[in-house]
């Protein structure tokens, strides 16, 4: 394994925990951003997340960091390698399409603009999901 490699094996896996801490941090009542991640519709979020909702979020972010160790055979689960390896491409392409968005109010094709949801998607969400999408792409090339 290459170093830039082996170097993902940690950095994609310490984004995840990251990201999942965050999810936990709005589930339990932290307020700090949380109003700029929620797409919105004439400037009313499309929907309010549930604390069981945004913990599932959290615990999803953590499990796609045990997946990815996982797959980098940093820990053990008990799974087959190629189950291990389908996990992680779900991931890519989940962030994948994340970045290309559902045609209306999130990723590259959205229709609704001008929210600050909508720019925070083009200023950092569509970026973070192209470039953990190309971290996860590069960490499944044998």
């Amino acid at each position: 394994m290459d170093q830039a490699k082996a170097i993902l094996f940690y950095l994609v896996p310490a984004i995840f925990v990251i990201v999942g801490l965050v999810h936990f941090y709005w589930a339990v009542g932290g307020k700090k951003f949380v109003s700029s991640t929620i797409p919105e519709k004439n400037g009313k979020p499309l929907f309010q997340p549930t604390f069981t909702i945004t913990a599932i979020m959290g615990l999803a972010f953590f499990a796609f960091a045990v997946g990815v160790l996982a797959f980098g055979g940093l820990v053990a689960v008990p799974l087959e390698p190629r189950v291990i390896r389908f996990c992680v491409l779900v991931m890519l392409a989940l962030f994948f399409g994340r970045m290309i968005g559902d045609f209306q109010y999130i990723g590259l094709f959205k229709k609704v603009k001008g929210s600050r949801f909508s720019h925070n998607d083009d200023l950092y969400f569509i970026p973070f999901c192209g470039v953990l999408a190309v971290m996860l792409s590069v960490l499944l090339r044998q």
